[in-house]
């Protein structure tokens, strides 16, 4: 039997005891009695503190397990919440059980810092502990086949298994790296002799420091960008639930942090199905933070791009957004930024409003001229204060996309877009919609009215008209929740182009996969003398079935299952930028064998996350090594989750330089610098081709801290003609750089007039009246 230095505590009979208990008693009995058992330690670590279901000390590893005693079907994987699927009444019903494996992932972190600090400490010596994180489901009806994970039997570096597994898990780890001194040494750190008989409920801490945020909340990925702010989805430890976060952009501008923090509190106080509600705010390092809802869905603009909508459709929506400010109004609170990407419909149908933290909120004073300008009243435009008749306009902006999937007022720039809201008139309805009603066209003009008194002051004055034009419409169709949002697994799909295109991988590998069982076939009924079967082809001497190379890769990628795990050695060609986050990048790449075939697979890259700043078509030919992962997605015919092969561990080496653009038919060494509050902008070199014009740039920060750089809406200006970016960049060309970061990279403009012989390079171009960054270059 082994040690165990500290029975099952009574604070894990909220949480779970009979499973703890499970887990104890296993452990207990089946390891050996020189391996160390700490049941239901506390550990405390830099403001986290967190309570631990069971500790195993080892000579080969340290073991951080959390217990499920869940019954059911589970279902999860590296990100989102899992779902634990079971009967109740005979009726299937599915529960929310936060992420386990995020979980145990970031206990695992504090159990490790926390030894190392203070085996210091206590002994001078710098220890490395190898550390494996485990999630056990002990419920005898426990089923964990539905987990998506990312290499054999884990999710991201946590181990996934069943009661009976544990103790055989563990003991496969059979190299040594500590002796049983350090074993008890380490013991003495995670509890000291005068805790072990611990086993009530503790005591409150009250000497511990400030909850911060980054001991509360595991940032997972980015999510979002806007004028503001970025929004990551997060993973709340201590609540057990997934929100978002948005870090803004008020750097150390302390004036700013404290008008947030009062723009936060108010908005704190909005408690609507119709709003996104704000649960917290922290200031750190400098950062300031709002933590808030998570909304699993599609914006409203993302939404616009993929259908027309119904007329019920558009009702529906329509009504809760008004119902939405409607109630925001009755508190105070004005938005004055409302637009489609502050819109969010979820899997259900449900419209959230975001961002009423970019509200000048009424008791503060009306607002200032702010705003998106398509979206703007014409008070706006003219730089007067908005007020609640301004949300109102924006909300007639709103209704005429939704009808036409068009904005009402447009322009080639931001100057003849304000004339065109202060002095122009929408396109008639018909002109987008051949079946608009006429009596729509009043309600859109009052709506759109250039006089504030003129327009609608309330939602339920605003639907009334709605209601009375679109007439029996409202009857024949579908409402919202009826047809688009139903299926959450097919919203979830449609999200981004990174979930479309691994169904699109998807079905190319199963008509591989069906291609190859017919050749296979075809083979056997008809062999062809002098040639080989299929099945002889993979007996060939020259596929390294341990290795997986150009030539094999196909067939990896139809037995990802089988394969995952193996090293993967290949040439192929960069083709594009599928998503960036924070913390790598998912390409995709173009691999061919020696017969011409080429099989597009996905790549997770690890490195700098600036090397797609250039012009994604001159990706280069490069060398990759890795392994083969996987990574889950749903297929939309049938709403199965379906694994689709991914390469983690990415290293990945050019072969060739960047060839891929059009020769220059001229080139200037420019070499201008420009210096602002420590961030250095050079402009190198300007190549001018037939098509486009490439302005090589670097960008240093040489100040003490991060800054937020922007080299958002780049334009050259000869003469009185501008010429525009060709190529966006996803992330607008704003980037955050960490002191004496530098970076590097290309921005493509259409071409410019060589004969004019000079140019106004303008970088950094944004509404709100921020000095751009200007080069004027003459040759």
């Amino acid at each position: 039997m082994a040690t165990v230095l500290k029975e099952v505590s009574r604070i894990s009979g909220l949480y779970g005891l009979d499973g703890e208990e499970k887990v104890a008693k296993e452990l207990a009995e089946q390891l050996p009695e020189y391996f160390l058992v700490i049941n239901s330690p506390r550990l405390a670590m830099n403001d986290n503190v967190v309570d631990i279901d069971h500790i195993v000390i080892t000579p080969a590893a340290i073991f951080v397990i959390e217990s499920k005693n869940m019954n059911g079907r589970i279902t999860g994987g590296l990100m989102g919440n899992w779902t634990q699927e079971r009967l109740n009444d005979g009726k299937k019903e599915y529960i929310k059980i936060g992420n386990p494996a995020a979980q145990v992932n970031q206990y695992t972190k504090v159990v490790r810092d926390y030894l190392k600090h203070h085996y210091y400490q206590q002994y001078q010596v710098q220890k490395n502990f190898k550390m494996e994180p485990i999630v056990v489901f002990t419920h005898e009806h426990s089923n964990i086949n539905g987990i998506h994970y990312t290499s054999r039997g884990r999710v991201g570096k946590v181990r996934v298994l069943l009661l009976k597994d544990l103790v055989s898990h563990i003991m496969s780890f059979d190299k040594e790296y500590m002796t049983l001194e350090e074993m008890h040494e380490v013991a003495d750190i995670l509890v000291p002799q005068d805790q072990r008989e611990q086993t009530g409920v503790y005591p409150v801490l009250n000497d511990l420091p400030k909850e911060s945020f980054r001991s509360r909340y595991q940032i997972l990925e980015e999510i979002g960008r806007g004028a503001t702010g970025v929004v990551f989805r997060a993973f709340d430890n201590k609540l057990d639930l997934e929100v978002a976060v948005k870090r803004l952009y008020a750097g150390q501008d302390g004036e700013k942090h404290k008008q947030w923090k009062q723009i936060a509190r108010i908005s704190a106080r909005l408690n609507h199905a119709n709003i996104v509600r704000i649960h917290d705010y922290y200031e750190e390092d400098g950062e300031f933070y709002l933590v808030m809802d998570l909304v699993q869905g599609l914006t409203l603009s993302e939404a616009l791009e993929q259908r027309q909508f119904s007329w019920r459709e558009i009702y529906d929506i329509l009504e809760q957004i008004c119902n939405a400010l409607d109630y925001a109004h009755r508190e105070g609170v004005i938005h004055l930024d409302l637009k489609g990407d502050n819109i969010l419909i979820d899997e259900k149908g449900l419209v959230h409003v975001t961002d009423f933290g970019l509200a000048a909120l009424a008791e503060l004073g009306p607002s200032k001229s702010i705003g998106t300008p398509l979206y703007m009243a014409p008070e706006q435009v003219r730089g007067e204060r908005g007020d609640k008749s301004s949300d109102w306009f924006a909300v007639g902006v709103i209704l005429y996309q939704l009808i036409t999937g068009h904005f009402p007022f447009y322009g080639k720039d931001l100057r003849e877009v304000g004339q065109d809201i202060l002095y122009g008139q929408p396109p008639p309805l018909t002109r987008w919609r051949e079946d608009a009603p006429a009596e729509l066209e009043k309600v859109l003009a009052k709506a759109l009215a250039k006089e504030a008194r003129q327009r609608y002051q309330s939602g339920r004055e605003l639907l009334a008209d709605l209601k009375t034009a679109l007439g029996e419409r409202l009857e024949s169709g579908q409402g919202l929740t009826q047809q688009w949002f139903a299926n959450q697994r097919w919203l979830n799909f449609w999200r981004d182009d990174k979930k479309k295109f691994y169904v699109i991988v998807a079905l190319t590998a199963l008509i591989f996969g069906w291609m190859f069982s017919l050749q296979m076939y075809i083979d056997r009924k008809f062999p062809q003398s002098g040639s080989s079967t299929t099945g002889e082809l993979l007996q060939d001497s020259r596929l390294d079935t341990t290795l997986i190379t150009n030539e094999n890769i196909n067939q990896a990628y139809n037995k990802v299952e089988e394969w995952s795990g193996r090293k993967v050695k290949i040439t192929g060609r960069l083709e594009k930028l599928v998503n960036r986050t924070e913390d790598y990048l998912l390409l995709q790449m173009a691999v061919s064998d020696s017969k011409g075939a080429i099989t597009r697979i996905l790549v997770q890259y690890n490195g700098d996350p600036h090397l797609l700043l250039q012009k994604e078509e001159s990706l280069p030919l490069v060398r990759l090594v890795g392994n083969l992962g996987s990574t889950t997605t749903v297929d939309p015919r049938n709403g199965e989750i379906i694994k689709i092969p991914l390469i983690v561990n990415s290293v990945i080496e050019p072969i060739e330089l960047w060839n891929a653009m059009t020769p220059a038919k001229y080139k200037l060494d420019v070499k201008q610098i420009l210096v602002r509050h420590g961030i250095e902008v050079e402009l190198e070199r300007i190549e001018i081709a037939e098509e486009e014009t490439r302005l090589f740039l670097r960008v240093k920060n040489r100040s003490l801290q991060k800054h937020l750089v922007s080299l958002a809406n780049p334009q050259a200006r000869q003469g009185n003609n501008i010429i525009y970016q060709l190529y966006h960049s996803e992330n607008n060309y704003q980037f955050e750089l960490q002191p004496e970061q530098e970076v590097k990279g290309q921005i493509i403009l259409g071409p410019l007039d060589i004969i004019q012989r000079q140019v106004e390079i303008s970088l950094g171009n944004n509404f709100l009246g921020q000095e751009p960054w200007v080069f004027s270059v003459k040759w």
